[in-house]
């Protein structure tokens, strides 16, 4: 029989890819985003629930404005906190395993060590605030979810650090990156793959996966590092470039929200309970800009 997995947040990067992933006969995704899926709208959620009986929820949707929520806290509370809460006790109470999307930002960067799955928490911001009190809904109000917590997630979609790289060497001959913030860039498709393989091995009966887990692109690296290997593979596909990219510290590029200095994540946990491993970020990143480059070819 075919499982059927909501996935809420049509939107978003993540849900994007996995709505183009290639089909799989014995999964169905069903995925929604606003106006019909609306997690702070408990009433109209639950409609959800009753609608269609799911196999699998999978919560790609969230305040991901990270300086606004600085201004805008009630707005990101909204979604990453009470909206969580109102999936986690639909989820609990139609007996429904929960995958949650987190990030590395419920931890404060400090230190140069890989944060681990256990570590203790101390987000700095409201944004990695506001998902670390999603976390803790999720926790308390049921007992089959997966957590993952990623980090610098990029895709062909949405809006994310390599499109803006994209747009700025096309108009801009040098550039200042910040190089004194580290951490793993995560391809929203490789995301995507290790979300459902997630999914499977649950719906398959794995008892033993649930909890919370770290996933991010291997070899940690800084923004300025990130934005060299960017240039790097996107002048094979003819981008303009800029002529200098120049390393800064994150002192002289102030933000309204503080950002982690070490987002390094321990993945060791999910490669030995789903045997998930994390591909470089380097070839992923290929990838990427490969599929980027074969879109705007033909929307031109």
């Amino acid at each position: 029989m075919v499982k059927k997995i909501l996935v809420i947040g049509k939107q978003g990067q993540l849900a994007q890819e996995l709505e183009h992933l290639p089909p799989n006969n014995e999964v169905k995704l069903f995925i929604m985003g606003r106006p019909e899926s609306d997690i702070s709208d408990q009433h109209k959620l639950a409609e959800i629930f009753k609608a269609t009986s799911y196999d699998l929820v999978i919560n790609a949707c969230a305040y991901t404005a990270v300086d606004k929520a600085e201004s805008s806290s009630e707005e990101a509370y909204k979604i990453n906190r009470d909206g969580v809460e109102n999936l986690a006790k639909l989820c609990n109470v139609h007996n429904i395993p929960l995958i949650h999307i987190s990030t590395d930002y419920v931890f404060d960067g400090s230190g140069d060590h890989f944060h681990t799955e256990n570590e203790e928490t101390n987000p700095i911001n409201v944004y990695g605030a506001s998902k670390f009190a999603g976390e803790q809904v999720i926790v308390n109000n049921m007992s089959h979810y997966v957590i993952i917590r990623t980090s610098w997630v990029y895709s062909s979609f949405g809006n994310n650090f390599v499109k803006t790289m994209l747009k700025l060497g096309a108009i801009k001959d040098e550039l200042n990156i910040i190089d004194d913030q580290i951490g793993g860039p995560t391809y929203a498709k490789d995301l995507g793959i290790t979300t459902l393989q997630i999914a499977e091995q649950i719906l398959q009966g794995k008892k033993d996966g649930f909890g919370i887990f770290n996933y991010c692109g291997k070899e940690p690296t800084s923004w300025y590092g990130f934005a060299c290997e960017i240039f790097k593979v996107a002048a094979k596909y003819g981008y303009k470039i800029p002529e200098r990219i120049n390393p800064i510290s994150a002192i002289n590029y102030p933000t309204p929200a503080k950002r982690p200095s070490n987002s390094r994540l321990n993945c060791t946990k999910l490669l030995n309970v789903y045997g998930i491993k994390q591909p470089l970020w380097q070839d992923s990143l290929q990838k990427c800009l490969a599929e980027i480059a074969k879109n705007e070819g033909e929307n031109k």
